[in-house]
């Protein structure tokens, strides 16, 4: 009897450890293999998560035990799931952890802690390939996905049309408030011992979302409230009944100006435009005390185009503008500041820089595209030698006069200068003055600018909703008579913005061009594709064609091949386009 009671004891430990572990497995085989069904896996995509489908195979990866996998993508799991977060990393949402390279092992990938100090944790798209440190690839041997040096592989998210891995990259979100100065969130972030790839209300009983702006919360405790999209101004901006409008002044964050007009449209506001007296004087006043330059959403970014409000407010305010270059600098990007110890005058400077800034949002404000009956077509009669346009007649007076002279012609005939408030007026008088072959390309609408007044207003009365400006305008230096406007041709020569151009008939050596005896101005300088293809027509109109040569300003300075448009007035000219004919530059010193 006493013999036997061990092994009846060793009996029952035996099977008690058996259905241990026989529940343990059954338990982790449950948990990996939980089928995420479709309401699911549409929160995961709205939340920027994919999965991450071989063309070839049409299987998607799964991180497994000791490898990634492919596997069939009608049964989706969180370890199918990946996001992309910061510095560029690929975050899976079954391990929470970033795909890396394991160098000098038999299996090159594995998944780490995301804010590991290995160095090979960072994924890039080479058309739709991913690509990572030292050249590796991520490919595919069999159903083991892995890295090879020298292979290609192409991927595309599932459930997409051929879209890469790369076609919603990671954006920075830059935090409002908190402790950072705008520093943007780091995703994921540790908080209470859970990782986050999206702003959270945890942890706020007012229940606003925040984020990290490091990877460890709970030891750096940095931290900034993430911006609120929608149109209304409860939380963290100010209103201002008067002016029907609100504003955001973030006068301890330093960003750049596209960091800055991101941040305001991620709250369904714009960068700060200034569209009337009142408001002019709202912005100063508030920011008397202060004494810091800020970025507003005045800009010189797009070719072709003058400066202009980001938000599409017309542009009217010229009597603050005399202090903004007219041209854009080297890197054809200049962006608007507001310096309240200079208020009468906005200033330039290059959009890279970083600044404080001030964001506006209008909440009764609907109109954010053109209305569409503004391009309905309207039947309209009108007498012969007009042109008929939705309810107006328009016609092109070929007699050049100034201004106020075609003004009075106009009313002789019962008219007025023409107003422009849609782009679909303006794409019709493109349109005919395109087709009105006594057209020089320039003609007088009716906008105009007392001198006493600060704004540029339509002669006929009708507000000014639509100003676009061409390049380097509005001018930089005002008229001081009573109105704005622009200068005659000079005979003989052709003008194009502010620049007129003439092509000389005789021939003569370089330094004698230079010398301003016969060109009465300085040599040509092109600056962009625009002028080249202006310079183009002007050259085949004098009967120009290969055979003949023309010196323009371009010169090799120090013998080093190193090219630059001669300076101008002392001014030099950065050389940011260039159009070279076959086999040139040569080796040799050439002008």
């Amino acid at each position: 009897m006493t013999r036997g009671q061990p092994w009846r004891a060793r009996i029952v430990c035996v099977v008690l450890l058996l259905l241990a572990k026989v529940c343990v497995c059954d338990i982790e085989k449950e948990v990996e293999e939980e089928i995420l069904d479709k309401k699911q896996l549409d929160e995961f995509y709205n939340k920027g998560y994919f999965m991450l489908e071989s063309s070839e195979q049409h299987k998607c990866i799964i991180v497994a035990e000791e490898t990634l996998r492919l596997e069939d993508c009608e049964r989706p799991t969180r370890r199918m799931l990946w996001k992309w977060v910061s510095r560029q990393q690929l975050f899976n949402l079954g391990t929470s952890q970033c795909l890396g390279l394991k160098v000098n092992t038999s299996y090159p990938l594995g998944m780490f802690v995301c804010d590991t100090s290995h160095p090979f944790m960072w994924w890039r798209c080479q058309d739709n390939g991913l690509r990572g440190p030292l050249i590796w690839r991520l490919t595919v041997s069999g159903d083991v996905v892995t890295a090879k040096k020298s292979s290609y592989y192409n991927w595309r998210r599932y459930g997409s049309h051929n879209e890469g891995p790369c076609s919603f990259p990671h954006e920075e979100i830059h935090t409002l408030l908190g402790n950072t100065h705008g520093r943007p969130c780091t995703f994921p972030f540790k908080y209470n011992n859970k990782w986050y790839t999206e702003c959270t209300t945890e942890g706020r009983e007012d229940h606003l979302p925040w984020c990290a702006t490091s990877t460890r919360y709970d030891q750096d405790e940095r931290w900034g409230f993430c911006p609120i999209h929608g149109s209304s101004c409860d939380t963290f901006w100010e209103s201002n009944a008067e002016l029907q409008a609100c504003y955001q002044f973030n006068l301890h964050t330093i960003l750049t100006w596209s960091q800055a007009h991101s941040s305001c449209q991620a709250q369904g506001g714009n960068l700060l435009s200034i569209t009337s007296l009142s408001e002019h004087r709202y912005i100063r006043d508030h920011l008397a005390s202060v004494g810091t330059r800020v970025w507003m959403g005045l800009n010189h970014i797009k070719d072709g185009q003058g400066w202009h409000w980001s938000d599409g407010s017309p542009l009217t305010f010229v009597n603050f503008t005399s202090a903004l270059p007219a041209k854009p600098m080297q890197v054809s990007s200049e962006c608007g500041v507001y310096n309240p110890s200079n208020a009468e005058q906005w200033q330039g400077l290059a959009c890279s820089s970083a600044l404080p800034y001030i964001c506006k949002k209008t909440p009764n404000n609907s109109r954010t595209v053109e209305p569409l009956e503004s391009w309905q077509y309207i039947p309209t009669d009108c007498d012969d030698g007009w042109w008929a346009h939705n309810g107006h007649c328009y016609r092109v007076t070929a007699k050049a006069e100034n201004w106020h002279k075609s003004r009075q012609t106009c009313e002789e005939q019962g008219a007025n200068l023409t107003s422009l408030h849609s782009l679909s007026e303006l794409e019709f008088l493109v349109n005919v003055l395109h087709n009105f072959s006594g057209s020089s390309g320039e003609v007088w609408i009716g906008l105009w600018k007392e001198k006493s007044s600060p704004v540029v207003e339509w002669f006929d009365g009708s507000p000014v909703t639509l100003a676009p400006w061409h390049q380097n305008q509005p001018p930089q230096i005002l008229p001081t008579d009573d109105s704005l406007c622009g200068s005659a041709d000079v005979k003989g020569w052709k003008r194009r913005g502010h620049h007129c151009y003439t092509v000389t008939s005789y021939e003569h050596t370089f330094e004698d061009a230079v010398s301003d005896y016969y060109c009465k101005g300085s040599l040509l300088t092109v600056e962009n594709r625009f002028e080249q293809a202006f310079v183009n027509s002007l050259l085949k109109e004098k009967g120009a064609n290969g055979s003949l040569f023309y010196w323009i300003g371009l010169r090799d300075q120090e013998d080093t091949r190193g090219y630059r448009w001669i300076a101008q007035n002392n001014t030099e000219v950065p050389l940011t386009f260039t159009n070279w004919n076959k086999h040139q530059p040569g080796n040799q010193y050439i002008c």
